[in-house]
């Protein structure tokens, strides 16, 4: 019966590891849930929640890889959401993809490298006032298709 114990202790661990979500999911959720409490406009929020079947037939089409999308707005005054936004994406493990700075204001892309191929990208853009959104999307995002998106906002910044 012992010998037995372990391994299942093990896969059940295993299990329970895979099914938690990530810290970014959580803020998102948390956020999202006090802003449609607020009929989705209190608090200076909106939210968006895109769903793919995720599939590609084109090989340059990154946007049919991408699983979901949630979008959110968030306040300058609300120092709390930004300080658990910042502490949800270190728990993660995110890495700075790139980043653009412009005096108050910045646009910053963060990456995390998921289990089976999938990527989460963390969007954060944040004007001069200090108002902010955050996108996080999740998909099966290549090396190339990262090149390409990559490419597409530098030369939409060049123009």
């Amino acid at each position: 019966m012992r010998t037995i114990t372990f391994p299942l202790l093990m896969l059940l661990v295993s299990f329970t590891a895979c099914a938690q979500t990530s810290h970014v999911d959580q803020f998102y959720q948390k956020y999202q849930d006090a802003k449609k409490d607020n009929d989705g406009i209190g608090g200076g929020g909106w939210q968006f929640n895109f769903t793919s079947s995720g599939s590609s037939k084109s090989g340059d089409d990154w946007v049919s890889k991408v699983s979901f999308l949630h979008c959110l707005s968030i306040d300058a005054d609300q120092t709390q959401e930004w300080s658990d936004l910042e502490r949800s994406i270190n728990k993660d493990n995110f890495e700075e993809w790139f980043s653009v700075r412009h005096g108050k204001g910045r646009f910053q892309m963060l990456t995390c490298d998921g289990k089976g191929g999938v990527e989460d990208v963390v969007c954060i853009v944040v004007g001069k006032e200090g108002n902010g959104l955050f996108f996080h999307m999740r998909g099966r995002l290549s090396a190339a298709d990262k090149k390409r998106i990559q490419s597409a906002l530098q030369d939409i910044d060049s123009n």
